[in-house]
Formats: structure tokens, sequence, C-alpha cells
């Protein structure tokens, strides 16, 4: 007896927890986050870098969001700054310079896809990205060899992410060294590079010190920074993106580009096993 009523209280407390989610939305309108897969550019392709802790990204942006991130920073760039001790300052160990182009008061919506993109990456909000700054780096100029991670809250970071607006060739530098992994990586469009700042125990990366070379030869180069932290720090609104859900499907018309091992439907030819897989 007991036992068939510990059974009953077991599939009413599983009944209870199991619709809870379903009562709260009907009642309060509950939505879920905007799926991020649906805003990957084609080919956004995720390489590990050997054993160095690095991964490299090929496709992380298009060039029309890294044309209108240069168009848009173009026009507010000033010096860049580095932290020393807790005050920013301009030292010629930084030449470059920079423009915010998401804050709190500076939301450009181009920016959005790319905090999911890389949130995803790190199963963490988007909106636990710091400020973000487009950099340009003009004729001979550098950042010296420094880490994303120091004391005091400006340096408080869990990841980087650091994405190539533009491409540069060999001769004209401007490529990212860390010295420790043996690793250089040359900026491209669309490239992007990834790396742990600090572990859940609070110990830092200290292999990841890296370094801008020089931009050489008439070369302009433009990045921007992603700087994940374990806590929110920009406000990222909700349905400036469309969810999935938004928008209906539409079959494909058979003039598209399609990924190997995919076809259109139209093209497979009549009495073969798709053909009957589909006729029923």
């Amino acid at each position: 007896m007991l036992k068939r009523i510990i059974a009953k209280l077991k599939r009413m407390y599983r009944w209870c927890s199991d619709r809870q989610g379903y009562f709260g939305g009907r009642l309060f309108g509950l939505r879920v986050p905007v799926f991020p897969l649906m805003h990957l550019p084609d080919g956004f392709t995720v390489h590990q870098v050997g054993d160095t802790g690095l991964s490299l990204i090929e496709n992380f942006c298009t060039e029309d969001e890294a044309q209108h991130l240069i168009n848009v920073a173009r026009t507010k760039l000033r010096r860049s700054r580095i932290t020393i001790g807790d005050k920013q300052v301009q030292d010629d160990y930084r030449t470059s310079q920079t423009a915010i182009v998401y804050d709190r008061f500076t939301q450009d919506k181009v920016v959005i896809p790319l905090l999911h993109r890389a949130g995803m990456l790190f199963g963490l909000p988007a909106a636990n990205v710091e400020t973000v700054f487009v950099t340009r780096y003009g004729e001979n100029e550098y950042y010296k060899p420094h880490q994303d991670f120091y004391p005091g809250f400006d340096g408080d970071r869990l990841y980087t992410v650091l994405i190539y607006l533009n491409d540069l060739e060999e001769h004209q530098g401007g490529s990212t060294v860390f010295e420790k992994l043996n690793i250089g990586v040359r900026p491209k469009l669309g490239r992007a590079v990834v790396w742990t700042n600090t572990n859940p125990d609070g110990s830092h990366h200290e292999e990841t010190t890296h370094e801008a070379l020089p931009v050489t030869n008439g070369g302009e180069k433009w990045a921007i920074q992603l700087w994940f932290r374990a806590y929110e720090m920009i406000e990222v609104p909700h349905g400036i993106i469309d969810a999935p859900q938004s928008q209906p499907g539409r079959p494909l018309t058979g003039r598209e580009d399609i990924p190997a091992g995919a076809w259109v439907v139209g093209e497979v030819e009549p009495g073969s096993v798709y053909a009957k897989a589909f006729s029923g």
C-alpha cells in the first residue's frame, strides 16, 4: 500500500514538474532565445590548432558585415589605449586606433549576430561580452606582446574572439603572433582566432601572450575584438534578429547553390529508390 502511494506521489510530482515550463509559458509568455545556428555564414568552420589551445575559425563573418563595421568605425576612430595599473592611457606600446561599435549606448545591430555566434562557441550569453571595439592598424602600426587578462576589472576576461575584417598579403605584415605557442595567424576577411584567458579555478593562460606585428607596404588591417566574461556586461535587445520560427521555410527551386551531400528532389531520377521513397 505504501509503495503504491509513493509511486502515485512520484507520478504526480513528475506530472507537475514536467508541465511547469508549459504552464509558465502559457501564463507569462515565456519565449526561447534566438537560435544562433540560423545565423552562421556559409563555410563557418572551426579548426583546432594542434595542442596550442587556439581555435581558428573561417568565415566567422560575411564580407557585407565586415565592410559595414569598417565603414561605421572609420568615422569614430580614436588612438588606442592600454591599461597600466587601473588607468587606460595612450602609449607607444600600442599604436593602433579603435572605435566603439557596441556597448550600452551604441548598439549597431550588425554586431549582434557576431555576439550570438561567439557565445555559441562557449555556451555563454551574448550579453557577457564587454564593450566591443573595432581596431585599425595603419602603416607601421602595431601592438607589442601582451595578454588579454591582467589584474583588476579591465582584465577580468574568460575568452577572446579576434575577428579579422579584411585581407592582408604576406608581405604586408599585420599577423598576430603567439611566440610561446610558436604560431602566427595571417589576417583574412572573416577569419577568427579564439582562445581561453582564464580557467574556472581562476588560473590564467600565460602562453597566450600575443602581439600584432606592424603593418607594412601600404597595408591596412581591420579587426573586431570580442572579450567574454563570467557575468553580463552589455544589453543585447531581443527581437532585432528574427528567430527561426518567424519565417516559414521555402522549397528549393533548383537554382540555388546547395552543399555537397544534398540534392534538389526534382533532380531525382524517376524509378530510383529515392523517387519510390517519396511516392510512398
